[in-house]
């Protein structure tokens, strides 16, 4: 993505500059990953993709505070991952809706905050083809943004047992007509 650099400007100031553990799902390259533990951060990268962590491991292997793990994230396992003081899942959630169904996917999201303090959560922008992944119960209106949009969907997700902050969005690729919206979920008090 070219926008990557912006995100990272965006969440940094989200999150303490002291350090603790994070848990970075859909790592890709892991440009976060590496953002964070540069930023103190005992950080795992998490993908599904052997060549990607390849490419993470050999670009960040100076990286003291990161390690990457190959692992296909699933209702069934998402349980089992360490808890942490802040797990980014970025780009991640329309994929799960799209591999186990809507209600699967929320059911995920709840676990995460059940085992983490904070999440940055990017959902992709408002485009037919996503949303036709995540909306099973409701279409999207013309008038209704991607922040509003998500907004309501944290708020049924979590039942208002969070609190959801907007950090912003980036422009997902100067080609394509797209902006990302970011969000902060703390969920430090959340318990199933």
């Amino acid at each position: 993505r070219t926008d990557s650099a912006q995100r990272w400007t965006m969440m940094k100031s989200y999150i303490k500059s002291d350090g603790g553990s994070c848990l970075d799902i859909g790592c890709a390259d892991g440009f976060f990953t590496a953002k964070a533990a540069q930023s103190g951060y005992y950080t795992i990268g998490v993908d599904n993709s052997s060549s990607r962590l390849e490419n993470a491991r050999r670009t960040h292997r100076d990286e003291k505070k990161s390690a990457f793990i190959q692992e296909t994230i699933t209702p069934k396992n998402i349980a089992y991952l360490p808890s942490t003081d802040i797990v980014f899942l970025l780009t991640v959630f329309h994929h799960w809706c799209g591999a186990f169904g809507n209600d699967s996917a929320k059911e995920m999201m709840r676990i995460l905050a059940t085992n983490s303090q904070k999440i940055v959560f990017e959902p992709p922008g408002i485009q037919a083809s996503n949303f036709s992944k995540i909306s099973d119960e409701r279409s999207v209106s013309e008038s209704e943004s991607s922040k509003e949009y998500y907004e309501d969907l944290l708020e049924e997700i979590f039942s208002g047992r969070v609190d959801v902050e907007y950090i912003g969005e980036t422009e997902y690729n100067p080609t394509i007509d797209r902006t990302d919206p970011m969000f902060l979920i703390n969920c430090s008090d959340y318990s199933q």
